[in-house]
């Protein structure tokens, strides 16, 4: 990974890079798109979705808490999953997931 290019530019979001992972913070949601090595049409489109606040009383038992499939170096950190029916990290043909708890 030579050069990486996050969209729109006019967001200003700074990032760094280690090796072939980049960093970088988002302060509140955004949908972005980054682009490696000046790839326009193999982009990667990140939507930041705003924070759930709704709150439940009764939780139904998820048969999955987290489902992944067919993704490669997959970051999952500050999620908790409770008493899911099945799984509780399905990564079907992925590669390369890490889990922080």
């Amino acid at each position: 990974m030579r050069e990486v290019t996050i969209r729109p530019s006019n967001k200003g979001i700074e990032y760094k890079q280690i090796q072939n992972t980049i960093l970088f913070t988002l302060r509140q949601p955004q949908y972005l798109s980054i682009e490696f090595n000046g790839d326009r049409l193999h982009n990667l489109h990140l939507f930041a979705n705003p924070l759930e606040t709704e709150k439940y009383d009764k939780v139904e038992n998820p048969v999955r808490g987290i489902e992944v499939t067919d993704s490669k170096n997959i970051l999952i950190d500050g999620i908790t999953v409770v008493n899911p029916d099945h799984y509780t990290v399905f990564g079907g043909g992925s590669t390369g997931i890490t889990i922080k708890t």
